[in-house]
């Protein structure tokens, strides 16, 4: 029985339908260790033994086997004890999706047309470094689980969105729709729609821990905020024109106020970011289903898909209820 050092990314006590208590955990295993590098775990007398938990955020030596539960690979943690508290993090450092400051760069300081726009995403720069916010933006996922659940998720997101509504507007345009949609306006909005999840999520674990302004506002309403406090003040009523446009694309882009809009889309950029972000979040669940079952493994359960079917995982099926 191998031991193997984890960072406790989650711990929670459950309790089997026979009462008997346990620690679920979420754990990462060092850089360079076979897929998947996260897990789930179990943690059965040990911890219940000595009444305390492995505590997030905490690195672990743990003496493991491997089991599957419901088609997904899992640890049993025998026993564990703590590393010292100036153990190196980095080791458990994931690589990012993408090459975070490169995206970075190309979305935020593209050669915009608009002089409003350009001058709006030289402030919005300047904030994110003075603030300490870029550091983060760079690591921050899209979501906790479902779509882009990982290092650098959040810009993998809005690249694929904004590589989306290029393809869809330029060059030969959407039939029938040319010069309804403003591209730049919509770019814009892509790159705004989701960032204030620097306020909602934990880069170091991956896991939903709003700062206070994120359980205030959410991450829509401070993109909103972000275009109304750095907008150029000198802007021409043509330039607050843009800007009205801009802030009611990030208040819709969830598609309605049912699935979490704060307004329904009412320009044609509105709809079009809201589709444009429902298609790169759902492609990439199918992505993250497809890699799972190419490695021989379940495809994992998201909100939007339920379990996920590819070529790569058998369909079974449905009982008849006749052999009960």
């Amino acid at each position: 029985m191998p031991a193997i050092d984890l960072l406790v990314l989650a711990s929670e006590l459950r309790s089997t339908s026979g009462n008997k208590p346990y620690y679920n955990l979420k754990v990462r295993k060092p850089t360079g260790s076979p897929d998947p590098q996260e897990m789930d775990a179990k943690v059965w007398s040990d911890a219940i033994e000595k009444k305390h938990p492995p505590v997030e955020g905490k690195i672990i030596s743990a003496y493991v086997e491997e089991s599957e539960y419901q088609g997904l690979k899992q640890l049993v943690i025998k026993k564990y004890m703590y590393r010292s508290e100036d153990y190196d993090k980095t080791k458990f450092q994931v690589a990012p999706a993408v090459k975070a400051e490169d995206v970075y760069d190309y979305l935020i300081k593209s050669d915009w047309k608009d002089g409003n726009i350009k001058r709006f995403m030289a402030n919005l720069d300047n904030m994110l470094v003075q603030t300490g916010l870029k550091a983060k933006l760079l690591d921050v996922s899209a979501a906790t689980k479902n779509h882009h659940a990982r290092r650098a998720g959040l810009l993998q997101h809005t690249q694929e969105m904004w590589m989306i509504a290029k393809k869809l507007l330029s060059g030969d345009g959407i039939p029938k729709f040319e010069g309804m949609v403003n591209l730049e306006i919509l770019l814009a909005a892509i790159v705004m729609h989701d960032m204030g999840k620097v306020h909602e999520y934990n880069t170091e674990n991956n896991t939903w821990d709003p700062t206070r302004i994120g359980a205030l506002y959410g991450h829509t309403c401070w993109g909103a905020f972000c275009v109304m406090s750095l907008w150029p003040q000198d802007a021409s009523p043509e330039g607050q024109e843009t800007k009205a446009k801009l802030i009611h694309c990030i208040l819709a882009h969830h598609g309605s106020m049912q699935t979490g809009a704060a307004i329904e889309p009412k320009i044609p950029e509105a709809t079009l970011i809201s589709l444009i972000d429902l298609m790169s979040a759902k492609l990439d669940c199918h992505r993250t289903a497809w890699e799972a079952t190419a490695r021989g493994e379940k495809p994992p359960f998201t909100k939007s898909l339920g379990e996920a079917v590819t070529p790569h995982w058998p369909i079974l099926p449905k009982s008849s209820g006749k052999d009960k």
